[in-house]
């Protein structure tokens, strides 16, 4: 998997008519920043007449009025272009299921089914579960508190760009802490703190097979595990014994020579495992 400095981030925000997609609300706004060898290079921002009225309580937050929208282009025109912009990199959003909530929404009303799929695969990274994991203790994880929380001087306008470039500060910041504990590609990132999309279906399939592998050959495995109660990364040698539970809590059983006993590591927080080499399988006696 690609580490940061190889991986293109494009960091998404929307503003829209209110909360609820489903319940006909519609995005007025979208910015985007793209980031390449951890260094923004382009940006895209747009507002969207949504062909509906921004009701007052968003009206409130965003200050984007009806007239705002009167001569701005639609989502047929918008929608398309920032796909393109997009193209195939890993988002970055605060709250990543509102955004991508109405992103998804909107995209097959302008027979983007193609690019809704794209979405459903792309490695999605969210700020929020990022820095409650790489900075506990904070009283508010909303975006203006952690902004503030590490020396950044802002004040929040709740306008796409404005958020996409406080979110940047934020999302860079959290890198350097993720390697300085050990996690250092964009996939471990993913696995721990992304969207459940089809990559993660995906990255937890791959795992699951080597995991199989491994028993089978009966040989030990090496993995690299990322503690639950704190976000550091260690290396561990099990001998593999099953897998066991369901959903975020499917589960390596297995004997953990590090601790010498039996333990469990959920598999959304192994950023890496290897098969060790030999056929002997590691004697937990």
């Amino acid at each position: 998997m690609k580490n940061f400095q190889e991986t293109e981030f494009v960091i998404f925000d929307v503003e829209t008519t209110g909360l609820s997609a489903a319940r006909g609300d519609r995005m007025v706004e979208i910015a985007g920043l793209k980031i390449k060898n951890l260094e923004p290079v382009e940006k895209f921002c747009s507002l969207i007449n949504p062909g509906r009225p921004v009701s007052y309580s968003a009206f409130m937050v965003n200050g984007i009025s009806d007239e705002m929208l009167e001569d701005a282009p639609s989502r047929n025109e918008v929608l398309p272009q920032f796909m393109d912009f997009i193209n195939g990199a890993c988002l970055v959003a605060h709250n990543m299921r509102f955004d991508l909530g109405f992103l998804k929404h909107e995209l097959p009303m302008v027979n983007q089914e193609e690019g809704a799929q794209m979405l459903e695969e792309s490695l999605c990274l969210d700020t929020m579960p990022m820095a409650r994991g790489l900075l506990p203790g904070l009283g508010s994880y909303a975006l203006l508190s952690v902004a503030r929380a590490i020396g950044v001087d802002a004040k929040q306008q709740h306008r796409a760009m404005a958020d996409v470039m406080m979110t940047s500060k934020v999302f860079l910041h959290l890198l350097e802490s993720a390697s300085a504990k050990g996690i250092k590609d964009v996939g471990s990132l993913a696995s721990l703190f992304g969207s459940r999309g089809e990559s993660f279906k995906k990255q937890e399939q791959h795992k699951i097979a080597l995991i199989q592998e491994a028993i089978e050959a009966a040989k030990g495995l090496r993995i690299l595990y990322c503690g639950v109660r704190s976000i550091e990364v260690t290396e561990r040698e099990v001998t593999p014994l099953g897998i066991v539970g369901s959903g975020r809590n499917r589960m390596l059983a297995g004997y953990c020579h590090l601790r010498g006993a039996k333990r469990n590591f959920k598999l959304e927080r192994i950023v890496y495992l290897e098969a060790l080499e030999g056929n002997k399988r590691l004697n937990i006696n």
